[in-house]
Order: structure tokens, then sequence, then C-alpha cells
């Protein structure tokens, strides 16, 4: 058996203007510097969505990535956030410390100002993202958006169709709220 060392430093930890680590030039950037320190190993924490609590092991899918992860200097070079959009975002007094509250309430908002732009521009892109995907997606985003609905209470105090997956009340659900389904969809994309 071959040794070896590494770090562990979850994505949240890197550092970052926005309140919390991303997948932007701050990891890749720590990629580098891992690679000159020879480290061989980056353990990192689960990377999917979190949940009440925000801790990595609550998470409402095993597939979905954390959309907190997305880079949002990435977002504004290309065109779909505005600097001052990145310039009004809160993300806390303390930087060492991710205030996942805040982070919560405006991330959202941002992402969803990126969306308007980006999804006309990347539809069909998305679409062949969702059908490659759809397996794990398509559920994600349905209770994303039935979540939302229900001002994110737990699934267990929605109405009793949703609970129970009835397939027509989904159905409706994906054209009464298409923003909001493909809104998740888009942020998985």
């Amino acid at each position: 058996m071959k040794r070896g060392c590494g770090l562990l430093v979850h994505i949240t930890s890197l550092p970052s203007e926005y309140g919390i680590g991303t997948f932007g030039k701050e990891a890749r950037e720590f990629v580098k510097f891992l690679a000159k320190a020879k480290q061989k190993y980056w353990q990192i924490l689960p990377l999917n969505p979190t949940s009440f609590g925000d801790s990595p092991y609550q998470s409402f899918s095993a597939f979905a990535l954390n959309p907190y992860f997305i880079d949002l200097e990435e977002l504004w070079k290309k065109g779909y956030i505005t600097k001052r959009d990145l310039n009004e975002l809160k993300a806390g007094e303390n930087p060492s410390e991710v205030n996942y509250g805040l982070i919560y309430e405006e991330r959202y908002k941002t992402l969803h100002k990126a969306f308007k732009k980006a999804y006309p521009l990347n539809e069909d892109k998305v679409l062949n993202f969702f059908n490659e995907n759809k397996n794990w997606l398509e559920d994600y985003a349905l209770f994303m958006t039935i979540k939302k609905m229900h001002n994110g209470k737990e699934w267990l105090l929605w109405k009793r169709e949703y609970r129970l997956r009835n397939k027509k009340a989904l159905a409706k659900v994906k054209e009464d709220y298409k923003e909001d389904f493909d809104f998740y969809v888009w942020m998985q994309y």
C-alpha cells in the first residue's frame, strides 16, 4: 500500500467575496496549491444541496449539487448578472464564517436573476441536460418546486396529493410553476 497525504477542505471553506466557497477560481487555485505541495488527496464533504441546518449530510437529493457552489463571477463574465448584482449581494459580516441564513436569502435572488437571462440563451442545452438526467432531475426539480410552493415546509405537511405523488397533481405543478421547475433544472445544469 502506498502512502499519501492530503487535506480535508470542503468547498464551503474556500475563500470567497460572496460568503461561501464555490467551484470558481479559488477552487482551481487550491488544486494548483495542492499539486505544488505534492498533496495526493483533496477530501471534501458531500456536495449535495443542504436542507434546514445546512449539514452536508442532510440533503434533498443524492444526485443534485448544491447551488451555493455556482461561481457567481462566471455568471457575471457570461453577462447573466451585472457587477452591481455582485456588489449588492450581502454575504455576512465575518469573512471567516458562512452565514447560511443570509446566503440562502441572497444567493437564490442572484441566481434567479442569472436564470432569467441565461435560460432563454441556453434552453436547448438545458433541455438536453434535463433529458440525460431525467431519472433523478425531474423528481428533484419537482420536489424543490413543491417545497417552495409550501413555503419551505417539510413534505409531511404538504397537500396529500403531492405527498402521495398524484400524477395529475405533479403534472399540473410542472405546468403551473414551470418557471420555478425550470429554475431548479437550470441550477443543476
